[in-house]
């Protein structure tokens, strides 16, 4: 008999932030945008953040108008979701 897997929470939808998603975030600075990929494919210099990092755990899942406090190296950082692509 095929074992049957149960997820504890649902895929992300088109307009949450997930694997392969861009992200435009406000923060103290300005704006950025950042495309959410493995941990193989990261390299923050060009936008490209881990979903393992503490930004991109952050922002797995949420939708535009969000806003999340993640702690980074740099310290606290307040990010305001504008657009989920």
């Amino acid at each position: 008999m095929p074992k049957t897997i149960r997820r504890e929470t649902a895929p992300p939808t088109r307009d949450q932030a997930g694997l392969g998603s861009t992200v435009l975030v406000q923060n103290e600075e300005g704006t950025e945008r950042y495309t959410l990929v493995g941990p193989a494919e990261a390299d923050p210099r060009f936008g490209r953040l881990s979903l393992e990092s503490p930004v991109g755990r952050a922002l797995l899942g949420r939708r535009s108008g969000e806003v999340v406090e993640v702690e980074t190296p740099a310290g606290r950082r307040r990010l305001e979701i504008l657009a989920v692509e």
